[in-house]
């Protein structure tokens, strides 16, 4: 816990200087993500900042919607996987962003955590 709370040090300290960049604010969720923790309120709102800091970063609102699908928050998830699912070089993100957009409003959700592992599988296609 003491080195946890020691490594994110830098990221709070830069989000104090930088208080409208997203990356603190990324960094600092990914902070407790790597750590296997649960990121806490604080970071979640990070996050969510930094999306809309920077709204044309794709990547950042797929992260975020990923998290949101783990947290059951559907609705959040959904408004951020749209322009996912709709840009028109999002190739297997956008497959996966539509598909699982579909399954939210057709209400024909899995149990568990089946709609993160369709994101999953459009992350890893477009790392390739």
């Amino acid at each position: 816990m003491a080195a946890f709370d020691e490594a994110v040090k830098p990221f709070i300290a830069l989000n104090r200087l930088e208080p409208d960049h997203p990356l603190p604010l990324v960094y600092y969720f990914r902070s407790f993500v790597q750590a296997g923790r649960t990121p806490n309120p604080t970071a979640v709102r990070g996050l969510e900042r930094a999306a809309e800091l920077a709204p044309f970063d794709l990547g950042l609102r797929f992260n975020l919607a990923s998290y949101q699908l783990t947290a059951g928050d559907l609705a959040r998830a959904r408004s951020n996987l749209v322009p996912i699912a709709f840009n028109p070089h999002g190739g297997p993100a956008a497959e996966s962003a539509r598909s699982v957009i579909a399954r939210i409003d057709s209400g024909s959700l899995p149990a568990g955590g089946d709609l993160r592992e369709l994101l999953s599988g459009a992350e890893d296609a477009k790392a390739e």
